[in-house]
């Protein structure tokens, strides 16, 4: 009987790790933004951002160049972290389309607690 709980056990344990590893791939129209601008305040969705010691002019494409983590912000308001392989150096594939309206299609990947991701296989503005 011990073996069996604990058969059943690791068996609970795995599909729980599995569970929020099921992509599916889609199609996603929003604006590409800096995630922590972003968060920080909800209006940052263009090249210049409101911050708390004044605007700053071209954040959105500095921030990307630095390599800091970038989302898509739908116009109902749901955020996609963009992952991948278009993050790959200092998110060099996606700095031209910050703050433009595009199409992102990937592996989108909901997270238990409501979080998304989104694994980019290609790009385009939106039209």
């Amino acid at each position: 009987m011990r073996r069996m709980f604990l058969g059943l056990a690791a068996t609970a344990f795995v599909a729980a790790l599995v569970t929020p590893a099921f992509a599916k791939m889609e199609s996603v129209a929003g604006v590409l933004v800096d995630e922590a601008c972003y968060l920080e305040n909800k209006a940052n969705t263009k090249e210049r951002h409101a911050m708390k010691n004044g605007p700053v002019e071209t954040c959105a494409t500095s921030c990307a160049k630095k390599g800091k983590p970038v989302a898509l912000v739908t116009t109902d308001g749901r955020k996609y972290v963009v992952v991948g392989q278009y993050t790959a150096n200092k998110n060099r594939n996606l700095i031209a389309y910050m703050s433009h309206s595009v199409v992102l299609t990937g592996d989108v990947t909901t997270n238990k607690d409501g979080s998304a991701t989104i694994s980019v296989v290609s790009i385009r503005d939106a039209q």
